[in-house]
C-alpha cells in the first residue's frame, strides 16, 4: 500500500491530511514489523504499577484508633493501592496444638498469611493491652505463624502503635521491633504517636500534629523506595 492510495474520509487541509497518511503508514509497518513501536508505546515490563500497601490495626475493636492510624499512614505512601484489613473478618478459636492437629491451617489464617504475601508492604499499627498485644492479633498471628514463622514473608513493612496516653503503645511497639527480624518483617520504620485524639482530625481522618505527621510521611516514603517497577 502506498501514501497516494489512502484518502481521508472527511475534507481535512493538506497539512492533516498529510500527518493521518503519515500515522496510518506507521500503524502499517507496526502491524507488520512488530520491532517498530511508536514513541508512547510501552512495554508491560515499562510500565509503573501501583504499589499494593496492606494496612491494618493490629486490634478487633471495631473503633481502633490503631486502624485508623494503619490508613491515614497508608494514605501517605506515593503510588500506593491501599487494602485495609480488618481483624474481625479473621476471628479464629484460641491457638493450641491439639486443636491444631484436629482441624490442620483454618483458611481463615491462611487467607490472612496469603494478604501479606500478595502485598508489596505492609503497616501494622499495634494496640496495647496490659503491655503486650492484644488477644485477637496475638491468636490470628500464632496461627499464621505456624504456616511459616516468617509471616511477614520477607515484605517491607512499617510498625506503629498509639494509644490515647501519652506512652503511645510504646511497650508494645518495643516488642515487635525486638522480634521483627525472626518473623520476616524487612522493618523499615517504626513509629509511636502518644495521644492520639489529640493529634487526630476524626473529621478528616488525618494526623494533624506536624511533628507526628513528619515522622508518619517519614515512614511511608520507606516504602515507596521499593515501589514495584
Amino acid at each position: 500500500m502506498t501514501l497516494d492510495s489512502w484518502k481521508p474520509s472527511s475534507p481535512l487541509t493538506p497539512l492533516a491530511s498529510l500527518a493521518q497518511s503519515i500515522e496510518r503508514l506507521c500503524r502499517s509497518l507496526r502491524t507488520t514489523n512488530p520491532l517498530i513501536k511508536a514513541p508512547y508505546e510501552t512495554s508491560d515490563k515499562d510500565r509503573r504499577t501501583l504499589m499494593k500497601i496492606l494496612a491494618f490495626g493490629a486490634s478487633n475493636s471495631k473503633t481502633s484508633i490503631n486502624k485508623r492510624l494503619a490508613r491515614f499512614t497508608a494514605t501517605l505512601v506515593p503510588h500506593a493501592q491501599i487494602e485495609v484489613l480488618d481483624l474481625n473478618d479473621h476471628d479464629l478459636p484460641i491457638f493450641s496444638e491439639d486443636l491444631e492437629k484436629e482441624i490442620g491451617h483454618p483458611q481463615t489464617a491462611k487467607a490472612f498469611f496469603d494478604k501479606i504475601g500478595s502485598a508489596d508492604g505492609v503497616i501494622v499499627s499495634f494496640a496495647e493491652h496490659n503491655g503486650s498485644y492484644t488477644a485477637a492479633y496475638k491468636n490470628l498471628f500464632d496461627w499464621a505463624s505456624r504456616i511459616d514463622q516468617k509471616v511477614f514473608q520477607g515484605k517491607p513493612t512499617v510498625y506503629l502503635s498509639t494509644s490515647p496516653g501519652p506512652g503511645g503503645a510504646g511497650s508494645v511497639l518495643a516488642s515487635a521491633k525486638g522480634s521483627a527480624q525472626f518473623f520476616g518483617a524487612d522493618l523499615k520504620a517504626t513509629v509511636s504517636v502518644a495521644s492520639f485524639y489529640e493529634v487526630f482530625d476524626a473529621d478528616s481522618g488525618t494526623i494533624t500534629n506536624p511533628v507526628a505527621l513528619a515522622e508518619l510521611t517519614a515512614a511511608a516514603e520507606t516504602l515507596a523506595l521499593s515501589e514495584v517497577i
